[in-house]
């Protein structure tokens, strides 16, 4: 009888203990060593639940609890949940069960926003949930108590998709302030800005380079050109070409027309970017063999291959003549930025003046060169008052990897002149939507910038079509002591 119950015993225990080996394999990586306080940031009000002397039901318990801890304080959803119903189904009667819920209490439900980390940064509008002027006038108010100073919007329509719920329904495209290059969308603007200045927010516009509304419907063509390996001639895209005489003529009124609208300051976006097949319009190819005595060949600069992906049937290599063309074209980039800062100073002295840059664009030169026509010995000498650093480059899906963007940081800050301010833009997105991994993310920031108290922070966008905005959370608005 013994030995048909240690057989019923061992038949019922090797499932879990198998389950619990695979268990281990997959987490070897990971212990409560490696994220230790010691060795990660600190999360904020992560609780002091002590369960070390708690009793052990079994050693496969004890591990899996330890993992859990270790899954807690790396605040891993994911990682937590699934460890969570694993411990659960294995051992239903735990003496640890008390624990083990107190730190599902406190991962979801206890953990308020560091909003006091946020002290006079910037807030980035995409497209803000407000449906009247005066529910985003509240929104304003929301912001100024916790301190932001102030808030980048853009201003111009595209496509349809309206920045401002209260905008008109006709045009589809256009912008929002009074100008002569193109359709108006209501005169919007001036209004908004009023309501922030009610607030004590300065109002940044985002002004772009590149992409504008309805810009097949200028009377002079100022559209831009890729070749086109397929068709092997070049075909015109929906950009702005910027080596076009007129095109220059075009963002320098909408700059003057911003400034007359009463922005306290302009942001240059990061649209000013190149990729590999753009810039090929009639007047950059005449431009390049004017300025080089070079005749542009495409079958020279490119050549194709069977990309075999899902969203692309070919890929574009470059060969070694691109890169003369690559270099021309990044510095005349560089003029138009330098012309178009210019004209803004020109025309408004005290305004300040931003331009958006992502890491890509710092770290190596000569990738960021070939890839995007631009580069950091292209960009730190501009006659701007602050870089806005955001994570995202606008072509890539991922966020950039933190140690990219802190490096990033730091050699925009040993490029720049000190005077230049640096402002560090952290992103919301599908991921932080959890307020624990948004809090992880502004503590890396802060960690930057105590190193240097010269940086300043961003945050955004707010974006009502990815339902992000951080305002939804419970905020904490004051520094505990032992942070101060």
């Amino acid at each position: 009888m013994r030995k048909h119950s240690f057989l019923v015993l061992v038949a019922l225990l090797c499932p879990l203990l198998l389950q619990a080996e695979e268990f281990w394999a997959a987490n070897e990586t990971g212990s409560p060593e490696t994220y230790g306080p010691g060795n990660s940031i600190s999360y904020a009000d992560a609780p002091g639940i002590a369960t070390s002397g708690q009793n052990t039901s079994s050693l496969v318990e004890g591990k899996v609890f330890r993992h859990i801890e270790d899954a807690f304080a790396r605040r891993d959803q994911e990682e937590f949940e699934r460890l969570y119903a694993f411990f659960l189904k294995s051992f239903p009667n735990s003496e640890r069960r008390e624990a083990l819920d107190k730190f599902r209490s406190f991962f979801y439900y206890n953990e308020e926003l560091l909003a006091y980390r946020l002290n006079q940064s910037m807030v980035r509008f995409g497209f803000p949930q407000a449906k009247t002027k005066e529910e985003l006038a509240s929104y304003f108010k929301e912001l100024k108590k916790i301190n932001i100073s102030s808030v980048m919007i853009d201003c111009s329509q595209l496509g349809g998709k309206k920045v401002f719920l209260f905008a008109p329904d006709r045009p589809k495209e256009g912008f929002y302030f009074q100008t002569k290059e193109g359709p108006v969308v209501g005169n919007l603007l001036s209004s908004v800005i009023e309501s922030a200045h009610e607030q004590g927010l300065k109002l940044f516009a985002a002004l772009p380079l590149r992409e504008h509304p309805a810009l097949s419907s200028q009377q002079t063509l100022v559209l831009d050109e890729s070749w086109n390996f397929l068709g092997h001639q070049p075909e015109l895209n929906t950009k702005l070409d910027l080596f076009n005489p007129a095109a220059k003529k075009y963002l320098f009124t909408l700059a003057e027309d911003l400034i007359a609208a009463g922005v306290d300051g302009i942001i240059l976006k990061r649209d000013y970017i190149y990729t590999k097949n753009e810039g090929f319009s009639d007047h950059a190819r005449n431009l390049f063999t004017e300025d080089t005595g070079i005749d542009v060949h495409f079958d020279e600069l490119f050549s194709g291959y069977d990309a075999k992906t899902a969203n692309r049937e070919f890929g574009l290599l470059t060969r070694e003549e691109y890169f003369d063309y690559a270099l021309w074209r990044t510095r005349e980039v560089r003029q138009t930025l330098f012309e178009v800062i210019q004209k803004i100073r020109k025309t408004k002295k005290e305004i300040n003046i931003g331009i958006e840059v992502v890491p890509e664009f710092l770290l190596n030169d000569e990738t960021a060169l070939a890839q995007y026509s631009t580069g950091l010995n292209y960009l730190y000498d501009l006659e701007v008052d602050f870089f806005l650093l955001s994570w995202r480059n606008r072509l890539e899906r991922s966020e950039d990897d933190f140690k990219d963007y802190q490096k990033a940081a730091l050699l925009l800050r040993e490029k720049v002149h000190p005077a230049v301010g640096i402002t560090l833009d952290i992103p919301l997105n599908e991921q932080n939507r959890n307020v624990i991994f948004l809090n992880k993310d502004i503590q890396e920031s802060a960690v930057i910038q105590q190193k240097f108290p010269s940086i300043q922070l961003a945050i955004g966008p707010i974006d009502r079509y990815e339902q992000l905005d951080f305002l939804q959370f419970p905020r904490k608005e004051v520094a505990d002591k032992e942070e101060l």
